[in-house]
């Protein structure tokens, strides 16, 4: 079930209701445009019908999935923060980057946080310890890992 708002470009957002899923910033659609029934060449151009809270369904013509800065740019809804991620923060990685070893922190569960909590927790860590650390993070949006390191160096 999702919840519709307006923003101030005319565009429709639509995100689903927090009581049916925590991690509603990994669901977030909009309109191609201020004009609802133009279709748009988002998923192909297609028509994707999303059942909304308040009953009925919103027809999404080639509508866009969009992003939690998006939509609060537009609508000032703050859902930045409810976003799952998953990852973990190393002393080392392996030549292939795909290994990290020397763990300092990593998740047992993904977590309800901003798209960067990984990069936060690791340049924290990178400060405390005054080296270079290295992480990995991984989004219903994708992955990344890279290193950081301490700040003010």
């Amino acid at each position: 079930m999702f919840e519709q708002y307006v923003g101030n470009s005319g565009r429709a957002w639509l995100f689903p209701a927090v009581t049916k899923m925590p991690n509603q910033a990994d669901h977030i659609y909009a309109t191609a445009s201020a004009d609802w029934n133009t279709p748009g060449t988002g998923f192909g151009g297609h028509t994707i019908l999303l059942p909304l809270l308040s009953n009925g369904y919103f027809h999404l013509h080639g509508g866009w999935h969009g992003n939690a800065d998006d939509l609060f740019e537009d609508t000032r809804i703050d859902i930045r923060a409810r976003r799952l991620t998953y990852g973990a923060v190393a002393l080392h990685r392996s030549n292939t980057g795909h290994e990290l070893f020397g763990l300092l922190f990593a998740d047992k569960s993904p977590q309800l946080g901003t798209k960067d909590r990984i990069i936060k927790i690791a340049q924290n860590l990178a400060n405390k310890r005054k080296e270079k650390v290295y992480y990995s993070t991984l989004s219903a949006g994708g992955g990344a890992s890279g290193w950081l390191e301490p700040e003010g160096r």
